[in-house]
């Protein structure tokens, strides 16, 4: 597993807990390294369109639920990628999201 300094990833640990908590959740259901490793930059993509660590963007809670999801999909266009690529990445942000009850 790379290291994600932006999310305190080191192997399968972060210092975020809501990270620590989307980590333990995709190794009980076997993802393979390379799934977790773009799950991973895909919230890191979400923190750098939002400013905010994952941590401060789940305390943020359902009421900010459009604004976060409208943020990173306007960041996510900007860069260009194929439908398919910004809807995986969407499932992942949504996943990390609901996982951790912000959603």
């Amino acid at each position: 597993m790379p290291y994600y300094p932006e999310l305190k990833v080191v192997g399968w640990t972060s210092g975020y807990k809501s990270v620590q908590k989307f980590l333990e959740d995709m190794r009980k259901d076997k993802f393979s390294e390379d799934a977790a490793t773009a799950c991973l930059d895909s919230i890191a993509m979400l923190c750098a369109s939002t400013g905010l660590n994952p941590d401060e963007i789940v305390a943020l809670g359902k009421s900010h639920r459009s604004k976060t999801t409208d943020t990173f999909l306007a960041y996510l266009d900007g860069l260009k990628i194929t439908k398919d690529e910004v809807n995986f990445r969407l499932a992942c942000v949504l996943d990390f999201l609901a996982l951790n009850k912000a959603f």
